[in-house]
């Protein structure tokens, strides 16, 4: 189990929300086959005792730099026996994709848009950087998912707001 600090977003009216400060741990997933798996950890205690025991809807949970690669590139992941099974890069236009090895971003499951486990989006703000953002309230040791298919429309750009 490793455990992860992030400073989430900078200011309230960015995140929309009152700033729980997101406090990341990679576990095991409760998702059947899925291996490891993101996980809200809960409020520190300083931000219990100011009342905030959820991460808002809106809260910006995890921004990191993706490293953006080609087609070439990609292929020759694949190629990687390790990866063949794996989810490790974003399409996000023709021949231009992100490889999130090496990221938190990797560890973030997948759920169908329409489950209660989708709780948190996915947006593209500059060349590589990815916010991941709340949906919904997610709560302490909640795990951390997003829709794969729904969240990453090939060849448009997302807004950053």
């Amino acid at each position: 189990m490793s455990f992860v600090s992030t400073s989430g977003s900078e200011s309230d009216a960015e995140a929309g929300a009152l700033d729980c400060r997101a406090r990341l741990v990679v576990k095991r997933s409760r998702i059947p086959g899925a291996g490891d798996g993101l996980f809200w950890k809960g409020a520190t205690r300083a931000r219990k005792d100011a009342g905030c025991f959820r991460l808002e809807k809106g809260t910006i949970v995890l921004q990191e730099e993706a490293r953006v690669i080609g087609s070439k590139a990609v292929k020759r992941i694949f190629e990687e026996k390790e990866w063949q099974d794996a989810y490790p890069v974003i399409e996000y236009n023709k021949g231009v994709s992100l490889d999130i090895r090496g990221t938190l971003l990797y560890k973030l499951n997948h759920a169908e848009s329409s489950s209660k486990q989708c709780n948190t989006t996915m947006k593209r703000c500059g060349h590589g950087t990815l916010k991941v953002i709340a949906k919904r309230h997610i709560y302490e040791d909640e795990e951390l998912c997003w829709c794969y298919s729904d969240n990453w429309l090939a060849g448009k750009s997302q807004s950053c707001h």
